[in-house]
């Protein structure tokens, strides 16, 4: 049989999960290449930059990498978790938040079990490649993918699983970088912050929340101060009880105001708990999102997104008291505030900010800036990577909403012209714009199970 080539860049939990979804229902013709610097497969900057003690915002039931087998993980934490570390993970249930670590672990075993079934049924190969891609280039009826180290790698597909981009300040920031933390995921990002630093989080979601466990653990016992344009921070999740979903594409195809009119409704009248009216939208988030009008998707994205955003993206009751018991000590104050500027000095950086209820500009020194805004788009001017070299060469171009890139609804990446290429697709958090809801496991896995039977497809056409 003849060798199908595919190279998969990126090998955090989507691209990781792609290559094992693939070994395990593929057959022998299928040669799977992953670009990926880091020493590991399946950890990515979600779970391996993890601290032990960050947990998962998503309960173990609905974190596990396979479809039709909704306790995967649970069970294999279960078996696994008190020899790696979590004792508590043993007596865990479905409703259980477990560390981020220990999901890394689990994705990285998955991947461990599939490749050895796959050598005994001499079934696909996996080779791991430490480094990055710098470029695409067409080459026949396929392509080549050029690595960092000089490297070449004919591919016959190719799959963009290259997840979030780091944060970028999203106002000016002048003077010295010395006390501001650009990435909070960086390696020693918060090393040099002192006990008793007064500190400013820019942000208030969840990877605020990841920056305050953190502190606390390293015993940090100075005052911070998180501050948003909204002031809003991640809700609380409840227990989960299964609904059908309150509205319906129909709804959403009338406009957003209608919609949300229409669920209010819905919600009154069957008196459910919102946590589970809003988890109801899970499985056709995305349908819904796809049949609004693009006006009202832009609507969306400037108003109701960071609403929208809080009680969906919620946190558990954990990091709920440690936030309340941080606030109740005097050591953590929420604001809503937009920065017109920071500057950084040597000692302290200086931040202007308006509140959103004043009219007065205020100014204030912290030791320390923590950014934890969300990800900078792909395509952002800022940053010189693959994304901008694709543009270039017109093989991609962004989404309209500038979220992720453009892309057909199964992932088939759009060139410059928005014409489909085929045999190059995407995945996971950087289809964002065509799917809202793209970035947690249980949105991603739809979207594995497609790109899988895709791939699968074309490894079995016979070679032009």
């Amino acid at each position: 049989m003849p060798h199908h080539a595919l190279t998969i860049i990126g090998g955090g939990f989507s691209g990781t999960a792609l290559a094992t979804y693939l070994l395990n229902r593929g057959g022998n013709g299928l040669d799977i290449n992953i670009v990926e610097p880091r020493p590991s497969l399946g950890w990515g900057v979600a779970y391996g930059d993890a601290a032990p003690f960050h947990i998962l915002n998503v309960p173990a039931q609905r974190m596990s990498l396979w479809q039709n087998n909704a306790d995967g993980f649970l069970d294999w934490a279960r078996r696994h978790g008190p020899r790696l570390g979590w004792a508590k993970a043993g007596s865990a249930d479905g409703n259980t938040y477990l560390p981020r670590r220990l999901f890394g672990h689990y994705v990285a075993a998955e991947l461990d079990l599939a490749l050895s079934q796959s050598k005994t049924v001499d079934g696909p190969r996996l080779v791991h490649h430490r480094t990055m891609v710098v470029d695409i280039q067409r080459k026949g009826d396929g392509y080549r993918v050029c690595l960092a180290d000089g490297r070449d790698l004919p591919s016959d597909t190719i799959v963009l699983a290259t997840g979030f981009q780091a944060p970028l300040w999203p106002f000016p920031v002048t003077g010295r970088p010395d006390r501001l933390v650009a990435n909070p995921w960086a390696d020693s990002a918060l090393a040099g912050i002192g006990r008793d630093d007064d500190i400013l989080v820019v942000g208030t979601g969840l990877t605020m929340i990841d920056m305050i466990y953190s502190l606390s653990r390293g015993g940090h016992r100075g005052k911070v101060t998180a501050l948003s344009r909204h002031g809003h921070l991640p809700l609380v999740h409840g227990v989960w009880n299964p609904l059908a979903p309150l509205i319906q594409v129909e709804d959403a195809e009338k406009g957003i105001v209608s919609a949300l009119r229409r669920f209010r409704t819905r919600l009154r009248w069957g008196r459910a708990d919102w946590r589970s009216a809003i988890d109801s939208l899970r499985p056709i988030t995305d349908s819904l999102w796809q049949a609004l009008p693009a006006a009202d998707q832009d609507r969306f994205l400037r108003h109701l997104s960071p609403f929208w955003e809080v009680h969906r993206h919620r946190r558990p009751s954990e990091s709920a008291d440690l936030l309340l018991k941080r606030v109740s000590q005097g050591r953590l104050a929420v604001t809503a505030a937009k920065i017109a500027e920071i500057t950084g000095g040597s000692e302290d950086v200086q931040v202007r900010y308006r509140p959103r209820h004043g009219n007065v500009e205020v100014t204030r020194h912290f030791h320390w800036v923590i950014n934890c805004t969300p990800p900078a788009s792909p395509f952002d001017s800022r940053l010189d990577g693959l994304p901008q070299t694709l543009q270039r060469q017109q093989l991609a171009r962004p989404h309209r909403t500038g979220l992720g890139f453009d892309a057909k609804l199964d992932g088939t990446l759009r060139d410059g012209h928005g014409h489909p290429i085929h045999g190059i697709f995407v995945l996971g958090p950087i289809r964002r714009g065509h799917a809202v809801e793209a970035t947690a496991v249980p949105h991603i896995r739809p979207q594995l199970e497609t790109l899988c039977g895709a791939i699968l497809e074309r490894s079995r056409r016979p070679q032009p």
